[in-house]
This record gives structure tokens, C-alpha cells and sequence, in this order.
């Protein structure tokens, strides 16, 4: 055998990962090998491996494209060892991070591994820290999108959430801080998906982003993402004038005029057909946070539209809160929907925190430098108005539809307060109470009233609210912020 013989006789066997047989029990657990995945999230026959032979490392990583985009990744690979993180695992890891920060190129990690080899002992510590040290370095500047299609536990659980985006396959994936038993002991051995439950109960923990059904579907989304995001920090958006759906939607007109705002619907309308991408979805269906384009620029779209009397509780806060870093961080524009009364009342969540995750949700607003358009599509009265439309604090433009009511509080303690003696002197005063409110409540609310006092830029057509969007994006592209010299500010802290 010669040299070259040698040569592609050994990349043969390495590409066999742990061997056939589990290779085959990969297979059996409905998950797909390593390198199928990386495969399948890059052009074929794009992928350049790098530290291919690089003694006892249980990870594959490397660089691509994807439909034409660059794209570093590691691939942790279940069939060796369990895949548990060890130094080599960690220096080859580390190393493709570091390519992906210096060329400016999204990062994908993909996470299945049975834990830390306690068989390598502090070494697994040093490898795990400079992950999560890199993971911080690179958070803002290049896209991280973790894709967890096993188990991923500990404090690699810890890294995947704090990327960017964080993609779980409800069939295999598990994320999770404290496992149900010993993983690093079971590293010869497949874990049985009984032992920690259907993966349901691990998908609302927060650390998810988006969940998906399987690998295939998780690894489709990844490429989706890819698209939508700038490869880094300093790249803007750019318009690709897709021109795949028109810009009037009548069905906007209708919803004005039902009055009943339908998120997903809005967003659907408002996004280029095939691009829209749900964040943080929740049983929780107080918020919607959306990515997609319009007429090919990626935006950001937040729908604030409580439902059946609800009101935006803690929860729902932090979601849009971590959306607005993260289009800001890439220089999304940002687009807010607002039917909002509101935040909640109940004594249970102004003991936990409410206040500060208000705090928080309008300082990250009024600091993001990246466009932001806000568009008023029913209620928005007081605190509700300043945090999520304001236009002197926050937002570059502001519109909002006919149908919009606009107040310093609910029209109701308006109206009662500046017409008391008129509704107490009444012989029947609940029914002057609900005679009052129902004239004044449109004068009081109106949005023409806004506009005359310059809260609102303009009231729109709904039916036109795709084409205003696109021309007020496309103008504020150049857009430039002249930021104070500090740190950071405390307000999240």
C-alpha cells in the first residue's frame, strides 16, 4: 500500500465514526449520524474538515457554505464515546470558533453528547470553559445557532442557550441543566428516550428558541436562519427585491375592521411568502416574535396583541426583550405591532418582578440603534404606548391604523374622572356612567387626535401596511446613531 493508498484508507475508517454498529444504533433511535447532519445543513460537497485526525476528539468540525453562504461547524459525533467533551474535543471545538470570529461567519453547533468525560478529569473543565469564554466573545458579532438533537446537559446546555438561536428536535433533542442520573458513566451505551420522558417536557424550559419535529427538520431550519441573518455584526441587511408577493393584502382591511387582531395572520401578510420564522414560541400566545422579509430585507416583526382580557405579564416581556437584543445585535429592523391595554395587574407578578422586566423591555427599545417602526393596530393607552410606540423615546416612525385607540389610561377612568359630578348628580348613575363612556370613548381614543399632536407620523390604509413598511425599511437603511461612551448600562443588571 502506498502513501496516497494509506492517506484515504485512514480518512475511510475516521468517517466510520465509532463503527458500523453505531453507526446502525444511531439509526435506531430515529437520529441521524454526524456527519449526515452536517450533510444535510451544507452544500453538497462543500464541507473542508479540519482537525481530522486529531487524536481522541469526539467531534467533527469544519467550514462550508450553505446555498452559497460560509458557514463554520462541529458536529458532535454520539457513535465515538458517547460524544462526551474531552480536551481534544474542546481544542477542536475552540478552533472552529475561533475561525468563525476572525472570517466573520455564522457559527452552527450541533449538540449531542452524553456529557464530560470524567475519564479526562479537569481537562473537561478547561474544555468547557473556553467554549462558554468563546461562545461570549462571539455573542453579537456572528450568528450562533445551536441545534440540540440529543442530549445536551450541564454546561453545555448552559452554551446552547446562550447562542443566538437555540433549535430542539422534539423527537431526540434534550436540554437540560441536572439529568435524571449519571450520563458520563453510560458512554458505551445508548440512552433510552424513556428515562428522561417525552422530549414535550423538556422543550419550555427557556432554553429553546424554536422547536422542530426531527433532525431533517431542525437542520432545514437552521439553513432557513442562515438566510435571514447577516453573516456578522458589521454586514447590513441587504434588499434582494424577491418581488414573490404583492404588496396590498386586503385581508388587512378586514381585520381593522372586525377589530380582532389575528398574529399570526398579520405576520404572515406582512412577510415575503416562505419566510417567516416564530421565535420563542409558547402556550403563552400573549406575544408574537417573528423573523422574515420583506421584498428580501430581514426583519424583526413583535406582534403585542393580548387576547381575551389578558394583559403583557412577565413572561411575554422578557420574550420581547430578548428579541430586541437580538435584532438589534445584527441590525434587524424591528417592527411593532400594538393592541396592548397594558401590563398585568395580578399581585403575583408585580412580586416577582414585573417592574424590572418593564424596565428592562424599554430600556433594551430605547438603546437598540437598529430601525424600528412601530404601528399602532387597535388599543395602546399609557405605559403600554410609551414602552412599545413612542416616538420620541424609541421608535423612528410610528402609524397606526384607523381602527387605533390612543390614551394617557383606559378611556374608562378618563372619561369617569373628567365627567364625575355629571355621572354621581344622575338618578341612575351606572347608566349615565355607560352612556358617558360610549359618547366620549372615540373622541377621547381617536387617532386622528394623535396625529394632530405629532405622536403618530400617519394613520394608514391596513390593506397598504406591507408597501409602507418596505419604504419606510428601505429609507431608514442608512440610518446612523451617535451613542454615548460607556460599557454598557445597568438597567438589565
Amino acid at each position: 500500500m502506498d502513501k496516497i493508498e494509506e492517506l484515504i484508507e485512514k480518512k475511510h475508517n475516521i468517517r466510520q465514526g465509532g463503527g458500523q454498529d453505531k453507526l446502525e444504533g444511531q439509526h435506531s433511535q430515529n437520529k441521524l449520524t454526524a456527519r449526515e447532519r452536517i450533510n444535510l445543513l451544507l452544500d453538497e460537497g462543500s464541507f473542508i474538515e479540519i482537525g481530522t485526525f486529531l487524536k481522541d476528539s469526539t467531534v467533527i468540525a469544519g467550514y462550508g457554505t450553505s446555498q452559497g453562504k460560509l458557514v463554520y461547524v462541529y458536529s458532535e459525533d454520539y457513535t465515538k464515546n458517547g460524544g462526551l467533551m474531552n480536551k481534544a474535543s474542546g481544542e477542536k471545538i475552540a478552533n472552529i470558533m475561533e475561525m468563525a470570529l476572525k472570517m466573520g461567519a455564522p457559527l452552527v453547533k450541533i449538540l449531542d453528547s452524553a456529557g464530560g468525560d470524567i475519564k479526562d478529569g479537569l481537562n473537561t473543565l478547561l474544555a468547557y470553559s473556553k467554549i462558554t469564554n468563546l461562545t461570549a466573545k462571539l455573542s453579537g458579532v456572528v450568528p450562533q445557532i445551536s441545534l440540540v438533537l440529543g442530549h445536551c446537559a450541564g454546561i453545555s446546555a448552559v452554551t446552547a442557550a446562550m447562542s443566538d438561536f437555540t433549535i430542539i428536535s422534539k423527537e431526540t433533542g434534550r436540554l437540560y441543566v441536572n439529568p435524571a442520573l449519571d450520563l458520563s458513566n453510560k458512554e458505551e451505551k445508548f440512552i433510552g428516550v424513556s428515562q428522561y420522558g417525552e422530549g414535550e417536557k423538556v422543550l419550555n424550559n427557556g432554553g429553546a428558541t424554536i422547536a422542530c419535529d426531527n433532525d431533517k427538520e431542525v437542520l432545514a431550519m437552521a439553513k432557513k436562519i442562515v438566510q435571514l441573518m447577516p453573516s456578522n455584526n458589521m454586514e447590513k441587511p441587504f434588499i434582494e427585491n424577491e418581488d414573490n408577493k404583492g404588496f396590498i393584502q386586503e385581508s388587512l382591511d378586514e381585520m381593522c375592521k372586525s377589530n380582532k387582531i389575528n398574529k399570526r395572520h398579520l405576520s404572515m401578510e406582512i412577510f415575503d411568502d416562505n419566510s417567516y420564522i416564530e421565535l420563542f414560541k409558547s402556550d403563552e400566545d400573549v406575544v408574537l416574535t417573528t423573523l422574515g422579509k420583506i421584498n428580501g430585507l430581514s426583519v424583526g416583526v413583535m406582534v403585542v396583541a393580548p387576547e381575551h382580557n389578558e394583559y403583557l405579564n412577565i413572561k411575554s416581556l422578557d420574550r420581547l426583550t430578548r428579541f430586541v437584543k437580538l435584532c438589534d445585535s445584527y441590525h434587524i429592523p424591528l417592527v411593532t405591532f400594538v393592541d396592548a391595554e397594558g401590563f398585568s395587574s395580578t399581585l403575583k407578578e408585580e412580586e416577582n418582578g414585573l417592574v424590572l422586566s418593564i424596565a428592562k423591555l424599554t430600556y433594551s427599545l430605547a438603546e437598540a440603534t437598529t430601525p424600528k417602526v412601530a404601528i399602532i393596530v387597535g388599543k395602546a393607552y399609557g405605559s403600554a404606548y410609551v414602552t412599545l410606540s413612542n416616538k420620541e423615546g424609541a421608535f423612528d416612525m410610528v402609524y397606526a391604523w384607523p381602527n387605533a385607540k390612543i390614551a394617557v389610561t383606559t378611556p374608562e377612568k378618563i372619561i369617569m374622572a373628567l365627567n364625575r359630578d355629571e355621572i354621581t348628580g344622575a338618578s341612575n348613575p351606572k347608566d349615565k356612567e355607560k352612556e358617558v363612556i360610549t359618547s366620549l370613548e372615540t373622541e377621547i381614543t381617536s387617532p386622528y387626535k394623535a396625529a394632530e399632536l405629532g405622536f403618530i407620523d400617519d394613520i394608514i390604509v391596513p390593506k397598504e401596511t406591507r408597501a409602507r413598511l418596505f419604504m419606510t425599511l428601505d429609507m431608514l437603511q442608512t440610518k446612523k446613531v451617535i451613542k454615548y461612551p460607556k460599557n454598557h448600562g445597568t438597567i438589565l443588571i
